[in-house]
């Protein structure tokens, strides 16, 4: 049995990106299919506020945080209730903000509209393993070293 194999049979999951620009993964948000950039230089996953209607997100209005974006724009955002499914196992600590400028970027290089992004501790987290020459993600299961 190869590698592959048996990090599938040990309870991990491989998922190979929906581009070869971008590193994006399917997961699911209440049942339905979304679209998620693996942003490792992201210290927070967020949601987008279109997403967030279209699915039926939970948004926690009483749980706010201030982000800084790219080239220091501030964003406000609000703490989701709601976790991502990747690979059959929820994922959780995002936040519903603005990010129509991003998924927009992201669907013209790809033509993926993406439903937000997960940040690098939630990778971590969930056991993420990144291999950028064959454009997948291992999520969990057996680990290296």
């Amino acid at each position: 049995m190869g590698y592959e194999e048996a990090y599938v049979k040990e309870g991990g999951m491989i998922l190979k990106s929906e581009s070869d620009k971008r590193l994006i993964i399917k997961g699911q948000l209440n049942g339905k299919a979304a679209y998620m950039l693996v942003d490792t230089g992201a210290v927070c996953g967020l949601f987008s506020k279109q997403v967030a209607k279209r699915c039926a997100l939970v948004e926690n209005r009483h749980r706010s945080v201030n982000l800084v974006g790219a080239f220091g724009k501030p964003i406000k955002a609000n703490m989701c209730d709601t976790p991502l499914m990747v690979g059959g196992r929820p994922m959780y600590q995002f936040a519903i903000a603005d990010i129509s400028s991003v998924v927009e970027s992201i669907k013209r290089e790809t033509g993926i509209e993406i439903a937000g992004l997960i940040s690098l501790p939630q990778m971590r987290s969930m056991g993420f393993e990144i291999d950028t020459d064959d454009n997948y993600v291992k999520v969990g299961g057996l680990r290296n070293g």
